[in-house]
């Protein structure tokens, strides 16, 4: 099995979250986890050699050939093959640093979601738990906290850690999910949280045109604006397998677009019938 573009995205995602203390590793790759970081470090550095530097130093052995001392001629032509078994090496090191890596990719659970719901759970423990501390003094946070107590302030960095423990566990199924999106929640309206009519009802109840519609939460690449947002305003986030995203489009939309297709049929059989 080789391994893609995607399939390196998602171990070297996998890999930084486990290494933040975000998750841990399935049990099948952490046998070989330190040797995949060992391969991978052989291989960035044999990606970051010079083909330039080698073709220099063979320029210089082919010259050391003509009318120059014979020592010269001898460190000359020993250079060259030093250079030539170094290259091989890092092509065989290279080599088996993909081979190892796609052993870990085989030996990701299927269910990767599953796996990574633990940590998710514990993430959201910690947002409310270090929230319900600092936020009687100052929702927002940050510089508001400085004169405060070490308890208070400690609560914030907690408050911190975890929205970027949350965003490392997010990538990850963001990957996995890349394949395997969700069949009814084609916007992913229901992919971070499962309450959308709380947080959005206008959206839901569709009182407005979707093209000038606009989420009330602020942008999704500031995450410490954004989990605040949400963890104010009591958002159900959650961490869901595409079954249960579908689910949660089809309790606030489905019925609503089952009577729409009735209808689009009702008015294709009058069209068949009258003409």
């Amino acid at each position: 099995m080789r391994v893609g573009s995607r399939h390196n995205a998602l171990l070297s995602a996998l890999l930084a979250a486990a290494d933040a203390g975000a998750c841990t590793l399935p049990p099948g790759m952490v046998e070989n986890r330190a040797r995949l970081a060992s391969m991978q470090a052989v291989a960035a550095s044999a990606l970051r050699a010079a083909p330039e530097a080698e073709m220099r130093a063979r320029d210089a052995a082919v010259q050391a050939l003509v009318g120059d001392p014979a020592e010269d001629v001898i460190d000359a032509v020993l250079k060259g093959r030093q250079i030539d078994a170094e290259h091989r090496l890092r092509v065989e090191l290279l080599s088996e640093a993909a081979d190892l890596a796609a052993d870990q990719l085989d030996a990701l659970p299927d269910d990767l979601t599953a796996h990574l719901q633990a940590a998710f759970d514990d993430c959201l423990d910690r947002l409310t738990g270090s929230y319900a501390v600092f936020s009687p003094i100052s929702a927002r946070g940050g510089d508001d906290l400085l004169g405060e107590s070490k308890k208070v302030r400690d609560a914030w960095s907690e408050f911190c850690r975890a929205v970027r423990d949350h965003g490392a566990i997010r990538t990850v199924w963001g990957i996995v999910r890349a394949t395997s999106p969700s069949q009814l929640d084609t916007e992913d309206l229901f992919a971070e949280f499962v309450n959308l009519a709380d947080l959005w009802p206008e959206r839901c109840e569709g009182l407005l045109p979707i093209s000038v519609m606009k989420p009330p939460w602020p942008r999704r690449s500031d995450p410490l604006d954004w989990t605040l947002w949400m963890v104010q305003h009591n958002a159900e986030l959650y961490l869901p397998t595409v079954e249960q995203q579908d689910l949660a489009w089809d309790r606030v939309f489905g019925e609503r677009f089952r009577q729409f297709a009735l209808g689009d049929r009702h008015v294709a059989e009058m069209r068949q019938i009258f003409g």
